[in-house]
């Protein structure tokens, strides 16, 4: 099950990506896993808080 996590850079010189490109990445791993017909993780609960998800 493929899992979509964003990098939270500790290093405060490093910027995390913007909204609007993780969502951009979000939709376009949606159209590919509704194209083999697979979910996109996590289905946990507790473990969403960590990922980039429709639920």
């Amino acid at each position: 099950m493929p899992v979509l996590s964003p990098y939270i850079p500790i290093n405060k010189e490093i910027h995390m990506p913007k909204s609007e490109f993780m969502k951009e990445i979000l939709i376009r791993s949606k159209e590919i896993t509704d194209k083999y017909e697979i979910e996109l993780g996590p289905l946990c609960d507790s473990c969403k808080h960590n990922t980039i998800n429709f639920k």
